[in-house]
């Protein structure tokens, strides 16, 4: 499976399971991006934005640092 297959799964459930063993409440979708709640806020980041790594038979998901980073400057 291709990373945009995993997180369209993850995106079905309603949230999105991230490296360091938190969820990403999944609020809105279009055809290229996501709004989610990311500490108390909603953010707008395009499905390419997302990494997929596997641990055992499990995926969990990063965010590219680009956008990690702009995520953080609204702080």
């Amino acid at each position: 499976m291709t990373t945009l297959e995993l997180l369209e799964n993850e995106i079905k459930s309603g949230s999105i399971c991230m490296k360091g063993n938190f969820f990403l409440d999944v609020e809105k979708t279009t055809e290229k991006a996501i709004n989610f709640q990311y500490y108390g806020k909603l953010h707008w980041l395009p499905k390419s934005a997302f990494i997929a790594e596997q641990y055992g038979d499990m995926y969990v998901f990063s965010i590219k640092s680009f956008f990690a980073k702009q995520i953080m400057n609204k702080f």
